[in-house]
C-alpha cells in the first residue's frame, strides 16, 4: 500500500473526531445548564426564556418544582432526566442561541 494516498482518510478521521466532540461538549454544556436550572429553583426558567424564547416557562417550573419533590422524597430524577430532554429539544428545534 505504499501507493495509497492516506491524507482523505486521515482528514475524513479528524473531521469525525471533531464532530464528535462538538456533540460532547453541547451534551455537557446542557447538563451544566439543567443543574444551574436546578440549583437556581423557578428563577432559573427565565435563565433558558433569554436563551430560546420559545421555551414553554410553565413546562420549565413543573419541572424544576417536580424535581425539588423527588429530591426531598430522596425518589430518582425523573424530573432532572425530563427537564435535560426538554432542554436537548429546544436546542436541536432552535439551535444555540447564546
Amino acid at each position: 500500500m505504499p501507493s495509497t494516498d492516506v491524507e482523505p482518510i486521515e482528514s475524513a478521521l479528524r473531521a469525525m473526531h471533531r464532530q464528535q466532540q462538538g456533540e460532547a461538549d453541547a451534551f455537557h454544556q446542557l447538563e451544566q445548564l439543567r443543574d444551574e436550572l436546578l440549583a437556581n429553583g423557578v428563577d432559573g426558567v427565565e435563565q433558558v426564556a433569554q436563551r430560546w424564547p420559545q421555551a414553554d416557562r410553565q413546562q420549565l417550573r413543573q419541572l424544576i418544582l417536580q424535581h425539588q419533590r423527588d429530591s426531598a422524597r430522596n425518589k430518582p430524577p425523573a424530573a432532572s432526566r425530563k427537564l435535560f430532554r426538554y432542554l436537548r429539544e429546544l436546542q436541536e428545534l432552535y439551535g444555540d442561541s447564546d
